[in-house]
């Protein structure tokens, strides 16, 4: 019996690696990725002057995280070409280590990671 069709959490097999082939081709890859996008999207398009809160800050830290996982450890090039055919634009102009870095306090602890995890995202979308 496959691991992932077990009622129990106590299943050593299910690693990341299987947990992304799962996902990855499943229909739900596209509505969580076309959700987590326009979510980050109305954060970071609120206001040119307004920064990111210290919660909306960790929450876009976190999804870029997931998002750059996805991306590093998916066995084929489907996440990574989603984004660029979905979310080329988004990714050029609005979620980039520039824009990201004018909508964030520099004093927060988790800036440096946030803009790290950006710049390796965006390097793989629009290079």
């Amino acid at each position: 019996m496959h691991c992932m069709s077990l009622t129990s959490w106590n299943c050593t097999d299910l690693t990341l690696e299987i947990f992304i082939k799962n996902f990855e081709n499943s229909s739900s890859l596209e509505i969580f990725l076309k959700s987590l996008i326009g979510e980050l999207s109305k954060i970071v398009n609120s206001s040119d002057t307004v920064l990111l809160s210290a919660k909306e800050t960790i929450i876009f830290y976190k999804s870029f995280s997931v998002l750059l996982i996805l991306v590093e450890k998916s066995n084929s090039t489907s996440v990574i070409e989603y984004l660029k055919s979905n979310f080329y634009e988004e990714f050029k102009y609005y979620f980039n280590e520039d824009r990201i870095r004018l909508k964030t306090y520099n004093h927060y602890p988790i800036s440096k990671d946030l803009l790290a995890v950006v710049k390796k995202l965006h390097r793989n979308i629009v290079f």
